[in-house]
């Protein structure tokens, strides 16, 4: 089933919407639109969809009434329906959705809700946190799941000054020999298994500690890669394997997921670059006191790679 990740934000009286697909053989890059509300009786409602450029181009409307209750999302001129979407109602006021296509399930979207009078509200889960040293627009967003010590962590920036071939070649093509260019931590690694499908590899990396009192840390994890229209994209989640381990036993194994999204902007020579992550580090430390050190860490790795993007593409030597 398709995962979907769905963003709003409260813009005085229009919402935006950020919507896309991760994880999908038919990945689709993320589009902004602005939402509008219009209210017609009590708890009834229709929206009209727009492009960053102001032009309509979606109408979601009831499709029936009542208790879990329908809406379908249309065409603006033709009024040709692409999806529905169920309202599943929550006695919480945890809303849930499903969207289906053909009246099959292809995705479902929940939100946090906040009841406020005879309206709700929508929050956005991800905190600005920090900003970079040098390039104050580099923001480090947190979120801090319910119930967990580990926050995630999104990293956005935009590069100047690099290709597109270049940010390719840093994180994909040649990984584990362009490493230390941009990750001031990286001890050692290797590639442990190309797999098959062309777009997939397992690696083991060992880093050092930001701290002298802190034991240096490994991972190990498979790499995917997707290409998109207008760039590419890494998904990473830890693996164990046997012949990816230190057999010295003085490293501590970090288990961690995360995504590299990079999207070609108007200005061909740039990129904007998200990095998404969430990272168990393992070891005696109480994890809620690594997630500074992450941030840090991250912010460091962006003015890396500002860095690298100066030098040649390995694989071209």
């Amino acid at each position: 089933m398709t995962s979907v990740f769905l963003q709003l934000f409260l813009l005085g009286n229009a919402l935006v919407l950020v919507a896309g697909f991760l994880f999908s053989p038919r990945l689709q890059s993320p589009t902004v639109y602005e939402m509008k509300q219009k209210l017609l009786t009590v708890g009834t409602a229709s929206y009209t969809i727009k492009d960053n450029k102001g032009k309509p181009v979606y109408k979601v409307g009831f499709k029936t009434l009542g208790l879990g209750k329908h809406l379908s999302l249309t065409d603006i001129d033709s009024g040709k329906e692409y999806y529905s979407i169920k309202h599943i109602l929550n006695p919480l006021g945890l809303a849930k959705y499903e969207i289906r296509q053909n009246n099959q399930v292809v995705a479902d979207v929940k939100r946090r809700v906040k009841w406020t009078g005879l309206g709700t509200k929508f929050k956005n889960v991800w905190k600005d946190y920090k900003r970079g040293a040098q390039y104050k627009d580099d923001i480090c967003y947190i979120y801090k799941p319910p119930g967990d010590s580990i926050w995630w962590i999104k990293l956005v920036a935009h590069v100047e000054n690099g290709s597109m071939a270049n940010i390719d070649d840093l994180l994909d093509g040649s990984l584990k020999e362009r490493h230390p260019e941009w990750h001031e931590l990286f001890i050692d690694g290797r590639i442990v298994h190309k797999n098959e499908d062309g777009r997939s590899e397992i690696c083991y990396f060992q880093y050092a500690s930001p701290s002298i009192l802190i034991a240096p840390r490994d991972t190990c994890y498979i790499k995917v890669r997707r290409t998109l229209p207008n760039g590419l994209m890494l998904s990473y989640r830890s693996v164990d394997l046997p012949e990816a381990r230190d057999p010295s036993g003085k490293f501590v194994r970090t288990i961690f997921k995360g995504a590299h999204l990079i999207e070609q902007t108007d200005n061909e020579d740039g990129f904007r670059y998200t990095y998404l992550q969430y990272a168990d580090p393992g070891g005696l430390i109480p994890k809620i006191f690594a997630n500074r050190p992450q941030c840090d860490i991250i912010l460091k790795e962006i003015e890396g790679i500002r860095r690298a993007m100066k030098n040649s593409i390995h694989s071209n030597q």
